[in-house]
């Protein structure tokens, strides 16, 4: 049943003069339930300190025997530079369906320099628990780099490493769950210029 739980997921972000374009295709489940996400958003800068972006999302999901559910969701975000080391964001995720909880986050970053990053999350879904995470980033020579993020819910925690070379960054990460043990996730990232 380990397949059952895989996920995927292609992003793409189209640049424009006064912003950007975002769009997000994602997916997870198998044959006898899978769940399905369309994303679309746009961001820009609000002068040299504040970005802010809108988006809109269809999600749908599927069980074997029961009627396919859909719902849209509205979403928007703001990211601020509070200090020439220190940025904050906030994300708020409202669904119209009854299936989606209402999500909301918060973070603030911390560049301790060049090499090193200090993030911190703090995420409320629904009715359940917030949820904080804290992600350190290292990256002692230019092109590799790692990072490992614990959270206070035990399933969140995860490590991993990213190489970047031009235009592309590959990077790997595993995360533990108690029950399921170790998940791998992989990331490719290709943008128009070079890192």
């Amino acid at each position: 049943m380990m397949k059952e739980l895989s996920a995927w997921s292609v992003a793409a972000v189209v640049p424009t003069m006064g912003g950007a374009f975002g769009g997000v295709i994602a997916g997870s489940g198998g044959r006898l339930y899978a769940e399905q996400y369309y994303k679309l958003a746009y961001g820009r800068p609000l002068g040299d300190q504040v970005n802010v972006g809108l988006g809109f999302s269809y999600a749908s999901r599927r069980a074997q025997g029961y009627e396919r559910q859909g719902a849209m969701a509205v979403n928007g975000g703001l990211l601020c530079r509070l200090a020439e080391h220190v940025r904050a964001g906030f994300h708020v995720f409202y669904p119209a369906g009854n299936w989606m909880p209402v999500v909301g986050t918060a973070g603030i970053t911390y560049d301790a320099s060049v090499h090193c990053s200090l993030s911190m999350e703090l995420r409320k879904e629904g009715t359940a628990a917030p949820v904080a995470v804290g992600v350190l980033e290292y990256r002692p020579v230019k092109y590799f780099g790692c990072m490992l993020g614990v959270a206070t819910r035990p399933q969140l925690h995860y490590a991993g490493f990213n190489c970047v070379k031009g235009r592309i960054r590959a990077g790997l990460t595993g995360s533990y769950h108690p029950q399921l043990g170790i998940t791998p996730n992989m990331m490719i990232v290709w943008q128009q210029r070079a890192y």
